[in-house]
């Protein structure tokens, strides 16, 4: 039975008095396996055993330094709150992400292609509007000519699933590889890790400043996107800036004991 779903503009982008595109899928509805989130979970834990070593690896070490003539106990309660908060975020991040989980649906039909989960409005995008299919490694990423207003099909999908969607949106354009695009996060990644460690190791002011500097304008950026992207889950949305937040009273903490402050 044909569905009716609202062409949604995004946040921001409803003009006052214009009133949503109707539009009727036909309908093909396809959902993410429930037995494929285990692997999954397992993928989120391993990522954040990585994360919380570096980051109680450094706490560590900057306590260790910064207050050697104070009781042991002192300088290992920096690394141990931050394990605390990193164990506590992934517990969480594993509840959030099996809810959304259990609520993707990707519809589909010649005309169309939406998404929907929990918390985020349903997505749509018509086949005139699609510019680009790029594939990576969590999967099929429709692109428009608005560069804020995609869709990603997971790859978690059931494989029969995802070979279906891709021979259709191979019809509509073809589909380009996105393998940079993994490299540009390892990057990323790289660089965020590298400027925390020069902010917390380093006594040169200047070098410090300069990439406090740069932390901010990556983290600034990141919000901007993370709050113009259509379909971007608000807790999502709300990790992003909770991160830029983060990254100013880090750099403000530590610039203010380098210049004599603290």
């Amino acid at each position: 039975m044909p569905m009716a779903v609202y062409a949604n503009r995004g946040p921001g982008r409803q003009r006052a008095g214009c009133s949503r595109a109707l539009y009727f899928f036909s309908m093909r509805t396809y959902r993410l396996p429930p037995g494929g989130f285990p692997a999954f979970r397992r993928t989120l834990i391993r990522n954040g055993v990585i994360v919380g070593g570096l980051a109680c690896a450094v706490g560590f070490w900057v306590s260790y330094r910064q207050m050697t003539d104070v009781s042991p106990i002192v300088w290992l309660i920096v690394p141990l709150i931050l394990l605390a908060a990193l164990a506590n975020g992934v517990r969480k991040a594993i509840g959030q992400q099996k809810e959304i989980w259990s609520s993707v649906e990707i519809r589909m039909d010649d005309g169309a292609i939406g998404r929907s989960q929990i918390r985020v409005p349903e997505i749509l995008i018509r086949r005139e509007e699609v510019t680009a299919v790029r594939e990576t490694g969590q999967g099929m990423v429709v692109k428009t000519a608005d560069r804020y207003r995609s869709l990603l099909i997971p790859r978690h999908l059931d494989p029969a699933d995802y070979a279906e969607i891709r021979e259709d949106l191979a019809t509509w354009v073809p589909i380009e590889s996105g393998g940079g695009e993994r490299g540009k996060s390892l990057a990323l990644m790289v660089l965020l890790i590298g400027g925390f460690v020069v902010m917390g190791f380093s006594h040169d002011r200047g070098l410090v400043a300069a990439v406090a500097l740069g932390l901010i304008a990556i983290y600034v950026w990141s919000a901007w996107r993370a709050y113009r992207q259509e379909g971007m889950d608000p807790v999502l949305r709300k990790r992003v800036f909770l991160g830029l937040v983060f990254v100013i009273l880090f750099a403000a903490a530590r610039l203010a004991f380098l210049f004599g402050f603290l």
